[in-house]
């Protein structure tokens, strides 16, 4: 979705406003929702002590990101498929979504920390068998690296810029849900990929006959 003031970036902030008595959302880019004076926006800059240039910067950065994922069909799963598959608007029953609507906000998050720790899984080779203390120290610091930077920074920026929620609120919720997955994580992880370890041979374990 594009900014409905530019047209031309992709919009991040969205606020509702109140046309003939029924509340309609307005999407805007970074740049715009700053020209505006959007208190999200206001506050994400204050509590990060960010510049123009910083924020300009950060929208590059994302507008790239989005394309990037457009154009490799990464967003079409999250988007719901492809609009021929859109349900039949004269089938009452097909506007019935079951669960509501996904917070985005989250759903991004959870894949950011699930790419980072997979990023360090490569390094563990655990199907040689060996999770010795080296390989559970790696793991245990990409859990923290991954889950920090997540929660506590990508997750609450995003609530902040696309549902406008409260700042304090959601760095709190950030560094619990930072915590509580990070141990989470490193003990029922760390147990499972034990347990995996020990059902494969290690190399040279087996006497030659």
């Amino acid at each position: 979705m594009l900014c409905v003031k530019c047209k031309k970036r992709p919009a991040v902030v969205f606020i509702q406003r109140m046309q003939d008595g029924k509340p309609t959302q307005e999407g805007y880019c970074l740049t715009c929702a700053k020209e505006m004076h959007i208190q999200p926006v206001d506050d994400l800059m204050k509590q990060f002590g960010m510049s123009d240039q910083d924020l300009e910067n950060m929208e590059e950065r994302l507008g790239s990101f989005l394309q990037e994922a457009a154009e490799s069909g990464a967003l079409s799963p999250l988007m719901g498929g492809a609009m021929e598959d859109a349900p039949d608007e004269d089938d009452p029953q097909e506007d019935f979504v079951p669960g509501g609507s996904p917070w985005w906000s989250w759903v991004i998050t959870s894949a950011f920390v699930g790419v980072v720790i997979g990023l360090f899984a490569k390094k563990l080779n655990v199907q040689e068998g060996v999770f010795d203390k080296t390989k559970t120290a790696i793991f245990a610091i990409a859990n923290v690296a991954a889950h920090v930077i997540g929660w506590v920074v990508v997750a609450p920026v995003l609530d902040i810029l696309i549902y406008a929620e409260p700042v304090k609120k959601v760095f709190a919720q950030g560094v619990f849900a930072a915590i509580s997955n990070t141990i989470t994580g490193v003990i029922v992880g760390g147990l499972l990929i034990v347990a995996y370890t020990k059902t494969i041979a290690k190399k040279g374990s087996l006497d030659r006959e």
